[in-house]
């Protein structure tokens, strides 16, 4: 009998050790932090626009994950040369990539393909602020008012 009592006390030691072990993985952490730590942003593509909810940079230093999830037409990226990221995505794609926030906490990204009319920038402690308005260009509506005729 003492035996069983034994075994029952390690086995609940290891059940109570293994159950610690789960916090900060994919299935177990914090729905905000990507398994590897820091931030994460969610991105939609659309025609001609850029949709991120109340996203803020974290301080600089601290590493971002982006995912971008094309909603549009057209093949869209998410890209900002000054932290050497470059998302790309064909319509109903999408991609991942992390960037580093920079020492003075704003980054600016575009689409490399529409940089005209999909723009961003993302702020330390700011919400995000988009260049593209409406979605529609100016040069959209004077070169192309049906906006059938776009080359991607």
């Amino acid at each position: 009998m003492p035996t069983k009592i034994g075994l029952l006390a390690i086995l609940s030691a290891a059940v109570l050790g293994l159950t610690g072990c789960g916090e900060g993985t994919a299935e177990g952490g914090d729905d905000d932090q990507p398994e590897g730590g820091g931030a994460e942003l969610f991105v939609e593509a659309h025609d001609f626009r850029f949709e991120i909810e109340g996203a803020t940079l974290p301080e600089s230093g601290q590493d971002v994950t982006v995912r971008m999830v094309n909603e549009g037409d057209a093949p869209h990226t998410f890209s900002s040369e000054e932290v050497g990221l470059d998302i790309e995505a064909d319509p109903g794609g999408e991609g991942e990539g992390t960037f580093t926030v920079p020492d003075d906490g704003t980054s600016d990204f575009q689409c490399n393909i529409h940089p005209d009319q999909m723009k961003l920038t993302l702020t330390t402690g700011e919400p995000a602020s988009s260049d593209t308005g409406s979605g529609e260009s100016e040069s959209e509506s004077e070169d192309d008012p049906g906006g059938d005729d776009l080359d991607y």
